[in-house]
């Protein structure tokens, strides 16, 4: 490690300003590196230190600093900058000692000069926060980084189970955030059970919603072009098919860069591998001593692991020997590592190395083409599962059945069947948390329990050879149903967001439940979760998942009441993506029906209501009125207020299209007033926008502002895209006469984000947007119209949503410099 810098010459600090005199730096003498370690020096930073504040690799800054890479990559340049607290002038200084480039830079050069890059990553989930600090990958860390900082853009990091790819590229994408101007996805692949499912999940977590109009694939495509993203793939042995789908992304998307996690190379085009091996251990065949063990990365991470456990441990003369020879019988794994490293909270490091000598020899007869480590990473597994008492086994092995995580509660109830009450069940949660089989996370105020992939993988192998699987899923699925039912009805009132996270945290159980029901044929309880998570799906624009597990219900010929709900769900999905009238109609007529028949009346108004929003494409608008009055008086009978609202809604925009505006804003106005009274999020953005389409036909722009700055924020609070995509719209229309300019960019905005929902703006809108699109156009000129319309397309949707309410201006490229591009 590099000694700190003596601050002892430093220049005396400016009074005034808090900084220091600025060092000559125009010297042509001076190159970039030479300038960038000056700067370091003044600021008494390490080159360790600088890489952490910046957010780059240590390797990065050396090779900047001794010359080896001339050129940093323009957001490392600000990163370094800001780290370094650099004036404007330092900043240009920095520049200048930069050698030219042959192609333009990816970023205007004056960000750097003049201010700190803000962050315009979009809202992407948080990264993973690993509790314990990385041991021993320092090599590895700054090799990938430096890889995907040089032109690779595809990387995988493949090895056997357990050797640590996903904390590997955790880190890497940590100190890759604040290279990539949309910062860095990160997407878990771990519990799908389904390659086909791979791109939904990606869909989800850059925050899209899916659309029959388009492929899934051109929808990410769309999406991603012109994003400069890191894509993280975890866990892609198991759904090879669908991450190749998503690399197929990489050669229309320039700026997209994926790193993926397998147990092996993906083998596709563009793919680089690097291999992930297990920590270096001592040398053997000779007596160990403490200073050759303690360099040894596995002997490192196995002590911290265990003083972790047992404060009291520490490596000495006197068990060095016997923990090198532990970590070599372990192949120096880190999940190994880190399950027997507990253990010497009862056994010395003597004694655990006998037991492990004694079960290693039982567990090596697995299949032979796999790899040796893998094998011993079973034997470590099975050898910590036999230390478990007959009731923590119980508990483990039926812990396997959830995808993911799952609550404290969910838990305890698949430890039910043990003769045991509730504060057991805790306590064997306890011991299997402190034995390192499971972790805890918490979320939203929630503690959430799961394993490791691969401990998972064991558990289930132990939960069949039980003969437990069938009872187990079973229940498992009972319990999601359910949770489910118990969630549905609080996602309207206060708990409306925090219901919305929750289902969507427990989307990987759901769908194991659904798909584990299905192959049962229990059709009941895939009704029950059909009917249950229509919401959700439909706000959330999952809906064309929906209509696949509604779809699969259907070809198994079910009972009336839920062959009622998939029809449901099935025309839904065929009305709002499909655009298939004829065929939504057949669904929905036989939903409703049946619904009918069974007495189920939710089922039977949400049928109602979705043939009324048939009704422009049918023709028959006064008709599709009636039919979701029909509807609303059924929730009226069963209480069910937030879907009155909903009707409330469609009526307002259907009489709009009868330019009966009087009707469409007491419908509007009635919406809002139920939905404020009954505190529900969605319905009170939906109903701010059927507010703002009476005072758009009105003309009314300053009215249009008001209602929708209450909408827009509202609707990015529960995901509502819908409604975000319709308010952009109406703003730019009320913004047209004063603003083109402002306005081309809110259309833009609106275009894209309509694009990602799926579907098109209802008739109503159309005829007003389509006019003011044209104004707009015809006031700018075609150039200048079109390149701020691409500037709009660039933005993020929250930054789309802050330029549009006047809260952020515009801060990418000029409307000057976006036009000669275009010319």
């Amino acid at each position: 490690m590099e000694a700190p810098p003596s601050a002892g010459d430093d220049p005396p600090l400016n009074r005034a300003s808090g900084r220091r005199p600025s060092p000559e730096l125009a010297s042509e003498s001076h190159t970039f590196g030479s300038l960038l370690r000056q700067l370091r020096v003044r600021a008494c930073m390490t080159q360790e230190v600088l890489a952490e504040r910046a957010g780059v690799g240590v390797a990065t800054i050396g090779a900047l600093e001794e010359g080896r890479r001339r050129r940093p990559h323009l957001n490392t340049l600000a990163a370094l900058a800001d780290a370094l607290d650099l004036s404007p002038d330092e900043r240009a200084a920095l520049v200048a000692g930069m050698p030219p480039r042959v192609q333009a830079p990816e970023l205007p050069v004056e960000s750097v000069i003049s201010e700190p890059l803000e962050s315009t990553a979009p809202g992407y989930p948080d990264l993973p926060a690993p509790l314990t600090p990385l041991v021993g990958r320092e090599g590895d860390v700054a090799r990938t980084t430096d890889l995907l900082q040089q032109g690779v853009r595809l990387l995988t990091l493949t090895g056997p189970g357990g050797v640590g790819k996903t904390r590997l590229a955790l880190q890497v994408a940590v100190v890759l955030r604040g290279h990539f101007a949309d910062g860095v996805a990160f997407v878990p692949l771990a519990s799908l059970a389904d390659a086909k499912l791979v791109q939904p999940t990606v869909a989800q977590v850059l925050g899209l919603r899916e659309t029959g109009g388009h492929p899934l694939t051109e929808l990410l495509r769309r999406a991603l072009r012109d994003r400069h993203l890191l894509l993280v793939l975890d866990n892609c042995e198991h759904v090879l098919a669908g991450v190749t789908e998503v690399t197929g992304l990489l050669e229309g998307c320039p700026g997209l860069v994926i790193l993926a996690t397998g147990r092996s190379p993906l083998r596709v085009r563009g793919e680089h591998e690097y291999v992930v091996s297990p920590l270096a251990l001592p040398a053997f065949g000779q007596v160990v001593s403490l200073e050759e063990a303690t360099r040894s990365p596995a002997v490192r991470l196995f002590a911290e692991r265990a003083r972790a456990a047992s404060p009291g441990f520490a490596l000495s003369a006197a068990n060095v020997s016997a923990v090198a020879a532990i970590c070599g019988r372990l192949d120096g794994l880190p999940l190994a590592l880190e399950l027997a490293a507990p253990r010497l909270k009862l056994l010395p490091a003597s004694a655990l190395l006998t037991r492990l000598h004694r079960a290693l020899p039982l567990l090596t007869g697995g299949a032979r083409d796999v790899p040796a480590r893998q094998q011993t990473l079973r034997a470590t597994l099975a050898w910590s599962y036999g230390l478990l008492d007959s009731k923590e086994q119980a508990l483990f092995r039926r812990l396997a059945v959830f995808a993911g995580d799952c609550t404290v509660a969910a838990a305890e109830d698949m430890g039910a069947g043990l003769e045991s009450d509730a504060v057991d069940v805790l306590e064997c949660l306890g011991s299997l948390v402190d034995k390192s089989l499971l972790h805890v996370r918490e979320q939203a105020g929630e503690a959430r329990v799961g394993m490791l992939e691969t401990i998972r993988e064991f558990a289930y192998e132990e939960l069949e050879a039980s003969g437990e699987e069938t009872a187990v899923r079973t229940l498992h699925a009972r319990w999601m149903v359910a949770a489910v039912e118990e969630i549905e009805p609080r996602l309207s009132g206060p708990e409306q967001v925090p219901m919305l996270t929750r289902l969507a945290t427990e989307q990987p159980n759901i769908r194991a439940a659904l798909g584990w029901l299905l192959e049962v044929g229990e059709s009941d309880g895939v009704g029950r979760l059909l009917r249950s998570l229509i919401r959700f799906w439909w706000v959330r624009g999952q809906m064309m998942e929906a209509r696949r597990w509604a779809d699969a219900l259907l070809a198994g010929d079910p009972p009336p009441l839920a062959r009622a709900r998939a029809s449901l769900l099935a025309g839904s999905a065929a009305m709002l993506y499909d655009a298939d009238a004829a065929e939504a109609l057949v669904l929905l007529d036989e939903a409703c029906t049946l619904a009918r028949a069974q007495s189920d009346r939710y089922v039977e108004g949400w049928s109602l209501l979705v043939q009324g929003m048939l009704g422009p494409v049918r023709g028959d608008v006064a008709g599709a009125i009636a039919l979701v009055r029909q509807g609303q008086h059924l929730f009226q009978e069963i209480g069910c207020e937030w879907a009155v609202g909903f009707c409330l809604g469609n009526i307002s925009s259907l009489s709009v299209l009868l330019g009966r505006l009087d009707e469409a804003e007491r419908c509007a106005e009635e919406y809002a007033a139920l939905a404020h009274r009954i505190q529900d999020a969605i319905c009170v953005a939906r109903a701010a926008d059927c507010i703002a389409v009476v005072a758009l036909m009105r003309q009314d722009f300053e009215r249009v502002a008001a209602v929708l700055d209450e909408a827009i924020p509202v609707a990015l609070t529960v995901g509502h895209a819908d409604v975000v995509a319709n308010g952009l719209m109406g703003l730019a229309v009320a913004a047209a006469r004063q603003d083109p300019v402002r306005a081309a960019r809110e259309f833009g905005a609106a275009a894209a984000l309509r694009e990602a929902t799926g579907g098109d703006f209802w008739p109503a809108r159309r005829t007003l947007y389509d006019p003011a699109v044209e104004r707009v156009r015809g006031a700018l000129g075609t150039a200048t119209f079109e390149a701020a319309w691409r500037e709009g397309r660039t933005m993020t949707r929250e930054q789309a949503a802050a330029y549009a309410l006047g809260r952020d201006s515009w801060a990418g490229e000029t409307l000057g410099q976006a036009a000669n591009r275009a010319g």
